[in-house]
């Protein structure tokens, strides 16, 4: 009995020290298998503080690229003929071709790439890129809609339109359905609610419409219900 035990636990041992060796191996291959390291990027307006990554609108174009890295190298791929797909439709083949663009689909994309014949075999990378619609905020500084008597300054920050800069974009702000008495600026308005006559407990909406210049079926707009305290 004692002799049948010990053959257990040998066999176990073994059988544990094997699969940990697979393992290992297996991680080990891993480690070394060339990674791509894909990026993108579009040049859609957003504010000029915004730290995120800015997304494509529909008809933005979109510029990607790619390395591949192979042994903490980058790999010279100028003799490779390199396949590009969107959305599973053939978009671009050249020999060292490591960037494109293309325009942006309403529902989003999802970017294939093929390296031929590297090391004897083809290597395949996928990526998807989001589409979103341009957006508006209301930036009144305050984080309640209720506001006690004072002045307000209000900001409007179109995002992800397909605008150079802000004097594409035309704002078309609205207080309680009148034109601010106030306007700093096409984005900024000026809110007085400073004078004692101000009625109170009264709620007014404020809104503002935003619409690409150069593309006019692109818009966006925001309403905002405040109540004076």
């Amino acid at each position: 009995m004692v002799n049948v035990n010990i053959k257990i636990k040998y066999v176990v041992a073994v059988g544990l020290l094997a699969a940990f060796f697979l393992l290992s191996k297996n991680h080990v291959l891993a480690q070394n298998e060339p990674k791509f390291i894909f990026s993108w990027k579009t040049t859609n307006y957003v504010p000029a503080d915004f730290q995120g990554k800015i997304l494509p609108s529909k008809t933005s174009f979109v510029e990607v690229g790619f390395d591949l890295v192979d042994g903490n190298k980058i790999v010279d791929l100028s003799r490779n003929e390199i396949t590009w797909h969107l959305n599973n439709n053939f978009l671009r083949i050249g020999i060292g071709l490591k960037t494109t663009s293309f325009q942006a689909q309403p529902s989003g994309q999802t970017v294939r790439i093929t390296v031929s014949d590297y090391k004897g075999r083809d290597l395949i990378y996928n990526a998807s890129i989001p589409t979103t619609n341009p957006d508006l905020v209301i930036d009144a500084k305050t984080v309640s809609r209720d506001l006690k008597l004072g002045s307000y300054l209000l900001t409007a920050l179109p995002y992800y339109f397909n605008a150079a800069n802000l004097s594409e974009i035309n704002l078309n702000w609205l207080i309680n359905g009148q034109a601010p008495a106030q306007q700093i600026s096409p984005d900024i308005i000026s809110l007085d609610l400073s004078s004692q006559g101000t009625p109170q407990e009264t709620d007014f909406p404020i809104s503002v419409s935003a619409r690409n210049t150069l593309n006019q079926l692109e818009m966006a707009s925001r309403k905002i219900n405040f109540t004076v305290k």
